[in-house]
């Protein structure tokens, strides 16, 4: 039986009778599988290799699974975790790569969570050919290219309300293009 091979961020876990159903996030998108393990330490936002052999009905069936990242500074933050579950959860509704969720990830876990989000939806918006460059001030635009390009976005300083401005036009802007509301509302609360 051929064997699939792949990496990707899991996004949630549901529990069956017979073991549990992934959804996750691989290079090319969306993908579902499927493990009879009956305990298993996979949850939400673990960065996996898979090997799987080929579908049975509508899922890959896991023959072996290892856990690579389990992103433990995001994990024990509230904050951050908030951040991550909205990110994650873009990234899924939208079939999305995971090459951008998993470096929003790593920017979550090493720099502001502000920052972190507006790279993100900033990439996010430009792979998928969305971004409309007149909706923001040069200012903004000259900031989006500051944070998406340079490696060190850590000593950035900008006042907060400038930054809630920004964001909230990115947020617009990815909540119009999926058409539907977003189940974790609570990275508001850390915006404002």
């Amino acid at each position: 039986m051929k064997e699939i091979r792949f990496r990707c961020i899991t996004i949630s876990k549901t529990e069956t009778i017979k073991g549990f159903i992934v959804n996750a996030v691989k290079e090319d998108g969306v993908v579902q599988f499927f493990t009879y393990k009956k305990k298993s330490n996979i949850d939400s936002m673990n960065l996996v290799d898979v090997v799987c052999f080929k579908k049975r009905n509508d899922f890959l069936i896991v023959k072996d699974m290892h856990i690579i990242d389990r992103f433990e500074k995001i994990r024990n933050s509230f904050e951050l975790l908030s951040f991550a579950l909205f990110i994650m959860e873009i990234t899924f509704k939208t079939n999305s790569r995971m090459n951008i969720l998993f470096n929003a990830l790593k920017i979550l876990s090493n720099d502001k969570p502000k920052i972190a989000l507006v790279w993100f939806l900033a990439n996010f918006l430009i792979q998928n050919g969305i971004f409309n460059e007149n909706g923001f001030s040069p200012q903004e635009k000259a900031l989006i290219n500051f944070i998406r390009k340079t490696s060190n976005i850590s000593n950035l300083k900008i006042d907060d309300v400038s930054f809630y401005v920004l964001l909230s036009k990115l947020f617009k802007n990815a909540k119009e293009y999926i058409g539907d509301d977003f189940s974790n509302n609570v990275v508001w609360r850390f915006l404002k």
